[in-house]
């Protein structure tokens, strides 16, 4: 028997607040990241989530979706790469 694995994890939409919260802890105050104002004008028409934001949170779910999966013998690293 042949089974297919779901590559999703979870969704998410981060709030306001989390992106202003991620922002100050990272010094990563981008106006991409946090200016609802003017978020309508860049080119996705709203703001743009920090990429390490969501390698932190993917992660975090990859751990709770899986146990044990994450542990440093099987991963052995991550590369991650923002264009």
């Amino acid at each position: 028997m042949t089974t297919k694995a779901s590559t999703e994890i979870d969704t998410k939409t981060f709030s306001n607040a989390e992106q202003l919260w991620f922002a100050d802890i990272s010094g990563d105050i981008n106006p991409i990241h946090v200016d609802t104002e003017n978020a309508p004008n860049n080119f996705l028409g709203q703001l743009i989530v920090h990429g390490l934001h969501l390698v932190l949170w993917s992660l975090d779910r990859l751990g709770h979706n899986r146990p044990g999966w994450l542990q440093e013998e099987q991963v052995g690293g991550l590369q991650v790469r923002f264009g």
